[in-house]
């Protein structure tokens, strides 16, 4: 999984769980979510299950270009 702090948060508890990421609450900040993504792969409803190297990453960089659209 791939997790980048950028500020001294504290991941609090389980809020979902998915396929690809996991999504948590924040201690002390509940306008705020703590997203941790997975290296793991899924096809064909998951009859096929893997893990590729880094996809975290790549779906962590997706998620904040989306966000900073959002934000603009």
């Amino acid at each position: 999984m791939t997790q980048v702090q950028s500020q001294n948060f504290e991941r609090g508890d389980l809020q979902y769980e998915g396929k690809a990421k996991q999504a948590y609450a924040v201690k002390g900040h509940e306008d705020k979510i703590w997203l941790s993504f997975k290296d793991s792969l899924t096809a064909f409803n998951a009859l096929k299950k893997g893990s590729f190297e880094d996809k975290g990453k790549v779906n962590l960089s997706i998620t904040e270009i989306i966000f900073n659209e959002l934000h603009k």
